[in-house]
């Protein structure tokens, strides 16, 4: 399972080793900015860029583009999940958050120009002043409003570790074959995972294919050349 957005400036990768047993995540450390006024877009790389957070003791994930659109969501979910939640408990909070700030980015980028004060008030009050030709079409420009980011899961679930991936319309879907990337450097990091990777492969062996995806992904604009590794602990 791949994701690919036309803003989305990084590369995350995530891959299953020793048969699901350990799990490995993997993501740059760059941001790219655009300026207000001029539009000309800036990078940076640093130490301190994380794109990878710790849940609880067996959740992971990692996010690729817009940093002011995920902190806030990061944010809330680090709050709400809690140490004990499955992985199922702790995916429908990460859904519940982000159809929550993703409505807010629609009303940003859509229908707050047409007059509404939030998805809500479109969904009710529309169908009272619009004839229905019109709701399709604003209808049809919000299924088309792509999110400036993506997100990937990785947790325990019957003994193994298991990959998600965000697709719109925000729902996590498990990333088959046991590995995935995303973000711009995608297209270039993903012929080597899907040609060399094999869940069955030790730590050392992923890892070192890792690498060389995302050495790959470089070629992308906005990807570092510099990266985050996260090893998740070793299930029994």
């Amino acid at each position: 399972m791949t994701l690919s957005y036309n803003s989305v400036m990084t590369v995350i990768l995530a891959a299953l080793c020793d048969a699901g047993k350990g799990a490995i995540l993997m993501a740059d450390k760059m941001r790219t900015a655009v300026h207000p006024i001029t539009h000309e877009m800036y990078e940076v790389e640093n130490e301190e860029i994380r794109k990878i957070f710790q849940l609880n003791d067996n959740t992971y994930l990692a996010y690729s583009g817009d940093n002011e659109f995920w902190t806030d969501i990061v944010s809330e979910i680090e709050r709400e999940v809690n140490p004990n939640d499955s992985l199922k408990k702790v995916r429908a909070k990460i859904e519940k958050i982000y159809h929550k700030y993703f409505q807010r980015y629609q009303w940003t980028k859509e229908l707050g120009f047409i007059g509404f004060t939030d998805m809500n008030d479109y969904v009710n009050r529309a169908h009272t002043i619009w004839p229905q030709s019109r709701i399709d079409a604003v209808d049809a420009r919000l299924r088309a409003l792509l999110s400036p980011g993506e997100l990937l899961m990785v947790g325990v679930e019957d003994a193994h570790y298991k990959i998600y991936a965000l697709n719109d319309p925000g729902i996590l879907k498990p990333a088959n074959p046991g590995h995935t990337s995303a973000g711009s450097g995608l297209t270039y990091a993903n012929p080597i995972l899907d040609r060399e990777l094999m869940s069955s492969m030790t730590k050392d062996e992923v890892e070192e294919v890792m690498v060389r995806a995302k050495k790959a992904a470089e070629a992308a604009n906005g990807v570092g050349k510099t990266h985050d590794v996260v090893y998740l602990p070793t299930l029994d």
